[in-house]
């Protein structure tokens, strides 16, 4: 997961597209400044080539985040393009001095510094990390908070991530497998003495148990990476927003990692009380019906079956309260791809079932308020349309009283006549 992506330098700020050249001004005189300047821009593009394949030799927490895993020699394009992107903000980084292992580029420039604003866009378009718009610029610091904390609730109730565990029982369970089948061929062979015989086939046997057991172990490991990506996909909007939150925050120079400044709810709740024990004796009086005038009061299936829907939503503990973030989850990728053993698989998939469970829970319950509120909408439309059919007949009775009256006032007048 990549880490969120600042807002850029200001629109004016000159856009780095091929290299450090693009940052030469047009006029700027003598064409010995000229060739000065190019040979300043070809040292950095050189430079930053050196540290994007430094990078890839031994490559950093936040560059594995934002662009995952070093490509092998074999694939040499895809090797470059990671070299590349990484250079951008590895250069970056050692321009401004930015050292965090976790995040790649830090706050963004100030506007007045154009050279570094330019390179920060150019490093985090190379990174293509996410950007934080108009709606966030407009929350305040609590909301924004509030949005990150959101999604570390997500985190700790996310199946374990076993997709590089999965990779390596796939390995070992095809290897176990091609071992059982040649040792079980060689022993066939002619010219094999008893005792070798014996051997390959009891090796055979061995092997043929192992990848038994592995496959076991593999149908276990693909429940809990089907329920990861589940749970990916669930908590998606919520992961979105806290990135971008995220990225608002540092922009607004706030650490949302930092526990200082932070206030609790507890704080918040008695800061809430403070301020209603001193408007009480301000505060307006209403009658009982002026509080309920536009409640639907007669309507009480309607308010009991939303009720039934709350206490179904909170009757148990919530997963989000209940359950702690995964250790793998900060766990060095580099350890991550290895054979998990029965009991840790286990215990994979019972944390995949719980998350399953969650997420059948929330949709059951959406689907449930989703179906009340179409019902609260059609029964106002129902409504609305007897009043409107009431409105027509009170016109048209009204419209026939008129001309009833009209036609007696007429033969009265006849008669005086």
């Amino acid at each position: 997961m990549g880490a969120p992506r600042r807002r850029s330098g200001g629109a004016g700020a000159p856009r780095i597209r091929t290299g450090a050249a693009d940052l030469i001004p047009t006029d700027v005189g003598s064409d010995h400044r000229i060739a000065w300047l190019t040979a300043r821009a070809e040292a950095a593009d050189t430079r930053r080539h050196e540290l994007g394949a430094q990078a890839a030799l031994d490559p950093p927490q936040w560059a594995l985040d934002a662009l995952g895993p070093v490509p092998d020699g074999e694939h040499v394009v895809a090797r470059q393009d990671w070299e590349h992107r990484a250079g951008w903000a590895v250069s970056y980084r050692e321009l401004v001095g930015h050292t965090d292992a976790d995040d790649p580029l830090g706050a963004a420039p100030g506007k007045g510094r154009v050279e570094h604003a330019a390179l920060f866009r150019a490093a985090h378009e190379a990174l293509n990390l996410v950007d934080a718009g108009a709606e966030e610029a407009n929350l305040s610091d609590g909301r924004l908070r509030a949005r990150v904390r959101a999604y570390e609730r997500e985190l700790a109730w996310a199946p374990r991530y076993v997709d590089d565990e999965l990779n390596a029982t796939h390995q070992r369970h095809a290897q176990a497998s091609a071992d059982a089948e040649l040792w079980t061929a060689r022993a066939d062979a002619t010219g094999i003495t008893p005792e070798e015989r014996t051997r390959l086939l009891a090796d055979a046997a061995t092997a043929r148990e192992e990848a038994e057991g592995l496959a076991v172990q593999l149908e276990q490991l693909e429940v809990a990476d089907a329920a990861r990506a589940a749970w990916f996909v669930h908590t998606a909007v919520t992961r979105d927003n806290a990135e971008r939150a995220r990225a608002e925050l540092k922009a607004r120079g706030i650490d949302p990692d930092c526990p200082e400044g932070r206030v609790t709810a507890e704080q918040w709740l008695e800061a809430h009380r403070v301020e209603q024990a001193d408007t009480e004796t301000h505060r307006s009086i209403h009658q009982e019906h002026e509080l309920h005038e536009s409640a639907p009061l007669d309507d009480s299936t309607y308010v009991a079956q939303h009720d039934e829907v709350a206490r179904a939503e909170t009757a148990v503990l919530d997963l989000r309260d209940t359950s702690s973030v995964d250790e793998t989850e900060t766990e060095d990728p580099k350890q991550r791809h290895r054979i998990p053993d029965v009991d840790e698989t286990a215990e994979s998939v019972a944390r995949a079932q719980e998350s399953l469970a969650e997420i059948a829970a929330r949709k059951a319950a959406d689907a449930a308020c989703a179906e009340l509120d179409e019902a609260d909408r059609a029964a106002a439309e129902e409504a609305r349309r007897q009043e409107l059919a009431s409105w027509s007949a009170e016109a048209a009775d009204s419209a026939t009283g008129t001309v009833a009256d009209a036609s007696q006032d007429g033969q009265e007048h006849v008669l005086e006549l």
